[in-house]
């Protein structure tokens, strides 16, 4: 498959997104995976001696009030190794870019004892290097931000086992336009579920959304094999 666009002096321009979609791990996360094994040991059983929790089953996704940073504000991220008392974990792949077009993976990784159920879109925020959320639209699908294969696929019931994943992708493009205030964030603040805490990530690079203020999300699913 191919994006076709148009470069700075308006030229249709085109490219391949095939190596784009294998890097970004919008259905893979091949290796988010082996770091979950090597941080919580064996798929079957991540906690082991744990106390169970309930099972989670979520459905939807809702948009949360801004909080107002503070001086001592620091991202609300999971030690390595450590699985967050919610029993899901949330992780970013690397974030793959071409033409001005930006993709990436995160991935939900159940750490704890009891399956997890999961039916509709993560709840994401851009944040600043303070902590503040920056003015960006978050959208379901792609929202013609490019045509990604799966990535407009509705939502629908999907359960992750007791060490198992589940993936979702992002999508945005780098382009400036003469006169709009350009957007870049630091964080990403994600909440996987209604219900379920707000993780903070910080990716491998700026999250560059020049003018646009568009962020794409697609809906969770099970990794593709």
């Amino acid at each position: 498959m191919t994006i076709v666009g148009t470069d700075r002096r308006g030229r249709r321009v085109a490219r391949s997104v095939g190596a784009l979609l294998v890097s970004a791990g919008l259905l893979a996360g091949c290796a988010l995976v082996d770091d979950a094994r090597r941080e919580f040991g064996s798929d079957t059983d991540p906690e082991a001696g744990s106390a169970p929790r309930p099972a989670v089953s979520t459905t939807g996704s809702r948009s949360r009030p801004s909080a107002n940073p503070t001086p001592s504000w620091s991202p609300s991220t999971a030690a390595p190794g450590v699985c967050p008392p919610s029993g899901v974990l949330v992780r970013m792949g690397e974030v793959d870019a071409a033409m001005g077009l930006r993709a990436a993976g995160i991935e939900l990784v159940n750490c704890g004892s009891v399956p997890v159920t999961l039916n509709g879109y993560p709840d994401v925020r851009v944040l600043d290097v303070g902590g503040a959320a920056l003015p960006v639209a978050v959208v379901h699908g792609s929202a013609d931000i490019a045509l990604l294969p799966n990535f407009d696929t509705p939502p629908a019931p999907v359960t992750a086992a007791p060490g198992a994943r589940l993936v979702a992708g992002l999508l945005w493009r780098n382009r400036v336009d003469m006169g709009g205030d350009v957007v870049k964030g630091t964080y990403l603040e994600i909440v996987p579920a209604p219900g379920q805490p707000a993780q903070t990530i910080r990716p491998d690079g700026p999250i560059d959304l020049g003018t646009t203020g568009r962020l794409g999300v697609s809906a969770w699913t099970a990794p593709q094999r």
